[in-house]
């Protein structure tokens, strides 16, 4: 998600089975809903050897693995650092997710990780219970 100094979207995970580390289950990173570290990433992302310069940007970074038991969730502010990993399992991670706009980001320009085709609905969390 790209930076903006409010929050944008939040997204939450919900375990539909147990992600175990070999699910490659989502790794995040602790205070990085900042301008500064979204800077580095970029800096990261524009650099002529971008693997290179990831592993300088993430050695020592201190991060937490969303290992899950069924029905677990996480909530978080999208704009924080995150990455599922990779899957050695013969099983898939199978989450149910689902993200939330911020209010105060209800232009069609804002910054978003929504399908166009979904956000062109304009589904409230109310719109779901109807739905259920």
């Amino acid at each position: 998600t790209a930076w903006t100094d409010a929050p944008a979207l939040f997204t939450c995970f919900v375990a539909l089975q147990d992600v175990e580390p070999e699910h490659g289950p989502t790794r995040f990173l602790p205070n990085t809903a900042t301008a500064e570290s979204h800077a580095g990433l970029d800096g990261v992302l524009a650099a002529a050897d971008p693997l290179a310069a990831a592993d300088e940007y993430f050695r020592g970074r201190v991060s937490q693995l969303a290992c899950l038991d069924v029905g677990d969730a996480t909530l978080y502010d999208s704009r924080l650092h995150h990455a599922g990993g990779p899957c050695f399992s013969n099983e898939e991670r199978v989450l149910f997710y689902l993200t939330f706009g911020h209010v105060a980001h209800e232009s069609p320009a804002a910054p978003t990780s929504i399908a166009p085709r979904v956000a062109a609905r304009s589904l409230t969390i109310g719109d779901f219970r109807r739905l259920l």
